[in-house]
């Protein structure tokens, strides 16, 4: 709620969905768990049709998932 997701969408072991404004200019987020256990972190903007990738990090541990998120948008996650 406070990040203003919204259309979230799931694949076989993936996550995407949109968010609201923010400092990076990111309006659209997947996020993948790979074989070895971890987690890719991809950031998106979806403009005119167009899904450009912003930023991408990979072999993110689920407890690092937030603060990745956190830091690349400036947008709380929890008060």
């Amino acid at each position: 709620v406070m990040t203003g997701a919204k259309q979230l969408a799931h694949g076989d072991k993936s996550l995407m969905f949109k968010i609201g404004r923010n400092s990076s200019k990111a309006n659209q987020i997947t996020i993948k768990l790979e074989e070895n256990d971890t987690y890719s972190v991809t950031f998106h903007s979806f403009r005119k049709m167009e899904l450009k990738d912003l930023k991408k990090y990979e072999g993110v541990y689920a407890d690092n998932l937030k603060s990745i998120f956190e830091t690349y948008t400036g947008m709380a996650t929890s008060l």
